[in-house]
């Protein structure tokens, strides 16, 4: 993060009503925020594993398999809105 970043973010209803704020680089700060949050919504998908049922049934207990349900689907719907908010965003 550095002072182009902090300008661009000042500037978001600028950039929501399509006025120009300036050269930010190759990417700004919003496109770097969405490809984070994708990262992370993606890394949590892997609780995926903990409620595969036919593999994994009995080597996790049924507290830890709901908490991954949980996880899997706030995840699952994060990543969906990220991707929304990208293809906005590009």
């Amino acid at each position: 993060m550095n002072k182009v970043d902090l300008l661009w973010a000042r500037n978001i209803h600028k950039i929501a009503l399509n006025e120009e704020v300036g050269d930010t680089g190759r990417y700004n700060f919003g496109q770097r925020c969405l490809f984070w949050a994708a990262v992370i919504c993606l890394l949590l998908l892997f609780s995926g594993i903990a409620i595969w049922c036919p593999w994994f049934a009995g080597t996790f207990s049924i507290p830890l398999i709901r908490a991954a349900l949980v996880l899997h689907s706030v995840s699952a719907v994060g990543l969906i809105l990220v991707i929304m908010g990208w293809s906005k965003a590009g």
